[in-house]
């Protein structure tokens, strides 16, 4: 289930990439982890669920 869920959301962020552009997509997730507080449980770290 974890790895069909990665599948999905690479090709989301795919999409959002070719729709906004890298460049754009790159500041938009610095924004949203600017106004993310940092104590929160980080999804993309490579592993994050233990697998």
């Amino acid at each position: 289930m974890l790895n069909r869920s990665a599948e999905i959301f690479d090709r989301i962020h795919a999409r959002w990439a070719r729709q906004l552009g890298a460049d754009r997509l790159a500041q938009l997730e610095r924004d949203l982890r600017t106004v993310t507080p940092g104590e929160v449980l980080r999804f993309d770290t490579p592993n994050w669920f233990g697998g």
